[in-house]
């Protein structure tokens, strides 16, 4: 409220009269009749027998009029119609408990070592390209005059052709980036001499990651993949424990937890939209090409997202947080240090959720103190300024 608005009310209450009421007059019109309680309760019982009914449905239920049951969604309710999110699969409760213990487990390991412990991380996974794949709807977007025809995309067309490709990368780059041949299979036996190539590539590229590791590990690498058949076969395990390689705890169901899914295949795949490769060889080649032009920092941020997706995985207790917002701390992770003994106990998960909300709560209503304590101070000074004043 400006200053004329705070010297005019303050002459209107001081001379007295009717306009020192505080009530609303009365006022001349149709008074309202159909966006009453009774019809405002009808609209909201009956989306609790279902939250998927469209506005003619409720309006014909209740026998209201489309527009005015659009206004007591909005207006009323304060609704709004969201469609699902799209996940990997139902994650039943005891896949969620997992989630969230083995992202507890992996960020103490962090805590414990947070300047080496990302620098040793070596992730790797698969995934199939195709020699055409239609652009996403992003993609097609233009910017266009209002005169002119909305442009048309097809449906989505199979290519017939296509590789699989493998790949392992650390903060620093692309270590290993190999295709599988026609007419084979990604089995344990394959999985194998893929890791045997790893490791000749990490000795030649990373001979600081092949050394032995100050823990006492035999290399100081530490590798990470998901929970496909080929990744978690007995020769495979065993393969890898004779050769001394340490792996990171990874929860099955995890896409949004694994570097190769949430940024390297993505980001590879987008330039490859839209184009008609005649040949393998040529795909393979534009592959490999897009990989060799992403930047390091790229590679670096996208290990480094690790710690802040297992924050919210935890703090979402196990479930998909991806498109929700969860608030966390990139520094630190969380409120307080978890000790070994706690860390796999229920009670210590909760500490930690209640914590973080805590302090969540606690600078929301700081802020609304600051606010107020000000709008206060401002209004107080200008009514003694105008006490004075007249």
């Amino acid at each position: 409220m400006s200053e004329t608005q705070v010297r005019f009310w303050h002459k209107r209450f001081k001379l007295g009269g009717p306009t020192t009421s505080t009530a609303d007059k009365q006022r001349p019109g149709r008074p309202r009749s159909v966006r009453t309680v009774q019809n405002i309760d009808k609209v909201r019982n009956l989306l609790q027998e279902t939250q998927r009914r469209s506005v003619r449905e409720l309006a014909s239920e209740s026998n209201l009029s489309e527009s005015v049951t659009f206004q007591i969604l909005k207006k009323d309710l304060k609704l709004r119609k969201r469609a699902a999110r799209l996940v990997p699969t139902q994650l039943s409760d005891a896949q969620k408990e997992i989630r969230a213990q083995l992202c507890d487990e992996n960020l103490t390991r962090w805590r414990r070592d947070p300047d080496r412990f990302l620098s040793r991380i070596v992730t790797c996974d698969e995934s199939w390209l195709s020699t055409f794949e239609q652009e996403t709807k992003r993609q097609t977007s233009a910017w266009l005059h209002p005169s002119d025809p909305r442009p048309q995309h097809p449906r989505r067309i199979s290519s017939p052709k296509k590789c699989m490709v493998t790949v392992f990368f650390d903060q620093e780059g692309v270590i290993l980036a190999e295709f599988l041949e026609k007419g084979t299979t990604v089995t344990s036996e394959h999985f194998v001499i893929t890791l045997g190539k790893m490791k000749e590539a990490i000795r030649h590229k990373r001979p600081h990651l092949w050394a032995p590791s100050p823990s006492g590990d035999k290399h100081n690498f530490i590798l990470q993949m998901d929970n496909a058949s080929p990744h978690k076969a007995e020769p495979t395990r065993l393969k890898l424990e004779e050769w001394g390689i340490n792996v990171l705890a990874h929860p099955p169901n995890s896409p949004d937890l694994a570097p190769c899914d949430f940024a390297l295949f993505p980001k590879l795949k987008e330039p490859l939209r839209g184009v008609h490769f005649a040949t393998i060889e040529d795909l393979q080649k534009k592959a490999l090409q897009v990989m060799r032009k992403f930047p390091k920092q790229f590679f670096f941020q996208a290990i480094c997202d690790l710690t802040i997706r297992w924050q919210k995985c935890f703090l979402a207790w196990g479930n998909y947080f991806e498109g929700a917002h969860i608030p966390v701390d990139v520094e630190e992770g969380f409120m307080e240090e978890i000790s070994d003994s706690d860390s796999d106990s229920d009670w210590s998960c909760c500490c930690s959720v209640h914590a973080s909300l805590f302090r969540s709560i606690c600078d929301f209503f700081e802020t609304i103190l600051l606010h107020v304590h000000s709008s206060l101070a401002w209004y107080f000074t200008s009514y003694w300024h105008c006490w004075h004043a007249f």
